[in-house]
């Protein structure tokens, strides 16, 4: 029953969530007396005794931030970096951080935070405009 009272209101269903040292990280399905269902990515079903459950991550609970990298060249940087200024201008979720390097390849990076649910279809949207001509 002490499993059930800590988790109680730490996670709901449908919530998306990650154990820490169980390497499980997907949608809860349902939340039990005795153990959690997750939906992983890949759509696997797994079953976690309350027991087992040490932490846990709830991403639902807030929201999310995620890097844009788009890849530049040094003939193309201008371009793109006013392209993603310009898009960046309508979306207040964004926050332009610079150009990176990563093995050896530019890329201009930015910032998108948004709450779980409208972070992909927010991300999708943005990446398209990025490279709208």
């Amino acid at each position: 029953m002490a499993s059930l009272l800590s988790l109680k209101h730490q996670i709901n269903v449908g919530d998306t969530v990650a154990f820490a040292g169980l390497d499980i990280e997907g949608v809860v399905k349902t939340v039990g007396i005795r153990s959690i269902t997750v939906i992983g990515a890949d759509g696997a079903t797994t079953f976690i005794p309350n027991r087992n459950i040490a932490a846990l991550k709830n991403y639902s609970y807030k929201e999310r931030t995620v890097n844009l990298d788009v890849p530049v060249t040094s003939e193309n940087l201008i371009e793109r970096k006013n392209q993603i200024m310009e898009v960046n201008a309508n979306y207040p979720q964004l926050k332009y951080l610079g150009i990176i390097n990563i093995e050896d390849k530019l890329f201009l990076r930015t910032s998108l935070t948004a709450p779980l649910s409208k972070i992909t279809p927010l991300k999708m949207e943005i990446l398209d405009k990025y490279y709208e001509k």
